[in-house]
Parts: C-alpha cells; sequence; structure tokens
C-alpha cells in the first residue's frame, strides 16, 4: 500500500523527496520510526503509515492531512483518526481524505453539525487547556458520494412506492373476488414471495406487516402451492407443442406462455438439494424424467449459451470474448476425450454441430479458406495474403513446413496436393 499511496503523491505532480515511516507494531525498530517521523526537520513529504496503532493517547505536532484506508463503524474510533490531523492551536489548514467512506457509513453521527457544537464550545471558553489561542473560523466537509446516497435514497423511494401499488392491486383483487390463478396469478408471484421470505426472516417493515395483516394475508411458509401444478403443467404442454421428450433440454431464460420454465426447472433441482419437495413432487418430475444433478442443469444452460454464442459471433469462445464458455467447451473437449462425457451429453452436442477437434476444425476451415482464395484468383496464396481476416498465407507456409518435418497425415498431403502444394518439392528424401 505505501508504494500506491506515495503513486497518488507522484500523480499528482508532486517531485519532492519522499519520507515514508511504516508503523504497524510495538517492535522497537518501528517505534523508532515514529521518532524519525516527528523529527525529520527536512524538506520534502513524510507519511506516516499506522496500522491498527496510535488510536488514541497521543498528539504529533505539525500534521498536515489525513487518509484513512481503514473501514470502521465506530463513531470514537473515527474521532481519534481524524484526530491525528486536528490541531486547534495551528492556523494552518489541514486536509482529511477519507477514500473508505467512513463518513458515510456511520449513521449514528453528524460530523459538520458536531464540529460545530464544539467549536462554538471553544470560542466560549471551555476547552480553555487545550491551547492559548484558538481562530479557527471555519472548516470546510466536501462529501463527494452525496450525490450517489441522493440517487440510492430516490431509488429506494421509488421502490417503495412499488410495493404499495402492488398492494393496492392486491387488495383490489381480494375485494373484487377475482380469481388469482394464471396471468394475475404470475403478476402478484415475486411480490407475495418476497412478503413471506421477509416475514419469515423478521425483516418485514412494520407498516407493511399490519397493512397485511389488516387484509388477511397468509403469512405460511407454504409458498403459493397451486402455482407449482401451473408450472408442471406448463411443462407438460411445453413438451408436447415441441415434440419434445426431454424436460432435461430445457435451460433457463425458456419462457412458455408467460411461465419462466427454465428457471422454474432449476429451483426444482435446488428445492430437491435442500429436501424441500414433497414425495408427490418428485414422483411427478421424475415421471417426466427430470435429472436431479445440478451439473445437469449447468450443461443444459451453458449448451444453449454456446449455441446462441456461435450463432451470433460464426465462432468458438476464447478466454477474452466469454472466459466461461470457453472454459466449458475445453473441459467437454477433454472429457469426450477422456472417455467420460456421458452419451445423451455427446447426442445434445451433437445436435448443435459441436466440434469436437479444434485442431482438425482451424486445418479443414484454412484449407477450404485457400481454396476459395484460389478458385477467385486462379493461384495459391503467397506469404503474406491476408483473406477474410486470415493470414491464409502464412498458413500454406506451415504446412509446408509440416511436409519438411514429416509431421503431416497422408491424407491431408493429398488434400495439398488437390489445392495445388508441390508437395514433393518439400518432402525429404
Amino acid at each position: 500500500m505505501k508504494d500506491v499511496v506515495i503513486g497518488w503523491f507522484r500523480e499528482a505532480g508532486y517531485n519532492g523527496k519522499i519520507y515514508e515511516y511504516p508503523y504497524y507494531s510495538d517492535s522497537s525498530v518501528v517505534r523508532k520510526n515514529l521518532e524519525n517521523f516527528e523529527n525529520n526537520k527536512e524538506e520534502g513529504l513524510k507519511l506516516l503509515f499506522i496500522i491498527d496503532k496510535l488510536n488514541e493517547g497521543l498528539h504529533l505536532d505539525e500534521v498536515h492531512g489525513c487518509i484513512l484506508l481503514r473501514t470502521t463503524v465506530s463513531n470514537i474510533i473515527y474521532y481519534q483518526q481524524i484526530g491525528r490531523a486536528i490541531d486547534a492551536g495551528s492556523n494552518e489548514q489541514r486536509v482529511i481524505l477519507d477514500l473508505v467512506s467512513n463518513f458515510n457509513s456511520l449513521k449514528s453521527f453528524n460530523l459538520e453539525n458536531e464540529l460545530e457544537e464544539k467549536v462554538r464550545e471553544r470560542q466560549s471558553g471551555k476547552f480553555s487547556d487545550c491551547s492559548e489561542k484558538f481562530e479557527l473560523d471555519k472548516f470546510d466537509v466536501v462529501d463527494c458520494v452525496q450525490e450517489c446516497v441522493d440517487v440510492f435514497n430516490q431509488i429506494d423511494s421509488q421502490l417503495k412506492d412499488t410495493w404499495w401499488k402492488k398492494y393496492d392491486e392486491y387488495v383490489e383483487v381480494i375485494n373484487n373476488q377475482i380469481e388469482i390463478s394464471g396471468k394475475t396469478r404470475v403478476y402478484f408471484k415475486g411480490w407475495i414471495g418476497d412478503i413471506k421470505r421477509n416475514f419469515e426472516d423478521g425483516s418485514l417493515p412494520k407498516d407493511k406487516l399490519k397493512a397485511l395483516k389488516d387484509i388477511g394475508f397468509d403469512f405460511s411458509k407454504k409458498y403459493m402451492s397451486f402455482e407449482w401444478s401451473d408450472y408442471y403443467n406448463a411443462i407438460n404442454q411445453y413438451l408436447s407443442e415441441n415434440n419434445n421428450t426431454d424436460i432435461n433440454s430445457i435451460f433457463r431464460g425458456v419462457i412458455f406462455k408467460e411461465y419462466k420454465i427454465g428457471d422454474w426447472v432449476h429451483r426444482q433441482r435446488m428445492a430437491y438439494s435442500l429436501h424441500k419437495l414433497d414425495s408427490n413432487q418428485i414422483k411427478l418430475l421424475e415421471k417426466l424424467g427430470l435429472s436431479w444433478n445440478l451439473n445437469d442443469d449447468i450443461f443444459t444452460n451453458n449448451l444453449y449459451k454456446l449455441k446462441e454464442f456461435i450463432k451470433q459471433n460464426n465462432c468458438y469462445p476464447t478466454k477474452k470474448s466469454n472466459c466461461t464458455l470457453f472454459y466449458f467447451v475445453s473441459g467437454i473437449r477433454k472429457s469426450y476425450k477422456n472417455g467420460i462425457l456421458s452419451d445423451d451429453k455427446i447426442n445434445a452436442l451433437n445436435e448443435i454441430g459441436f466440434i469436437w477437434n479444434k485442431l482438425d476444425y482451424d486445418w479443414n476451415r484454412k484449407y477450404n479458406l485457400c481454396k476459395e482464395y484460389k478458385d477467385i484468383n486462379g493461384q495459391l496464396p503467397i506469404s503474406t495474403t491476408i483473406y477474410k481476416n486470415e493470414n491464409i498465407g502464412y498458413w500454406i507456409g506451415t504446412q509446408k513446413k509440416t511436409i519438411t518435418d514429416g509431421k503431416i497425415s497422408e491424407s491431408r498431403i493429398e488434400l495439398l496436393k488437390k489445392l495445388g502444394v508441390q508437395v514433393d518439392k518439400y518432402k525429404v528424401a
């Protein structure tokens, strides 16, 4: 951290000498740093790096500023920290940089008001033993995050308004004896779920709790169990209409008639692992062939994302373009090579035209580009030829080298001959 802080001053344009004094333990060597810091009268910037030390019982003269890099929720510790840079007997301007926003995380105090109060008390004669002179006219508190805080408070206010709007709509549904089913059920699902979870963990505000009790809201842990059958029936209908018999192929993100059935299937696997499904629900899902293995859930979702990625980019993911899918593809190829990939996953991958051997795929792709280039231009590419953003001229050169080194198969040699490469010229007798 020392180098980082020193770098800040250099970037800010300070080119003078910088002295650094770490103070983080009670060893004699470290304690000497404090003494050196106090006694250094040389020109330059003196930085004392403190870790869990000097919170109280120490006053250092001529400290011009304090940079806070440690979070705290204690008002007392906060005052002790900034107190290192406050000297009531000095006329020099002091600067405190609170880089971890302790100023905004301490909710139980108002720094500006408390400082103003202490200044007034000092001016009226209190604390006179602290120093002979006291000429502090004003101080400035610059809050660089207040704008962000205001935005979040506004969002919070809007969310509260949204909750009460939903509440009024729910009351209207009840008063009009409208059946909570279909679209109505889906509409209130998230809102009701949040209420029951907040009620269970005790975080539901009192005003909302009272309003819900007034309308006879059911707070039981049983979370809209009738929805379960709706989703189950939607799954059956989806599979039937799509001539699909594999529920495990339904990836997260699939929506059918306003039912997020992909997310629902994922939640059933999670609920099963947490023993939150009853025996009848388990039996019905197993009847559809649902795999309880969460790894199958991950596989299905990644397979869908891979299919969409290839469709949009016409290539396979790299570490840079999509790190998660890159490792997914690498893992699939490794499992296939080691013979541990299940038949159903192999079939699912074959259905999207998955390329099992990337080296063969790349070779064939560049070979076809060279063939296409020759058909158009009537000659093979030269070493610097770039065609469709591929250096096919360089690729031809590497093939000639593999022929010389004897590191190429006969089938590929025959293909290169058909392309017009003078294979015999590069063979070593």
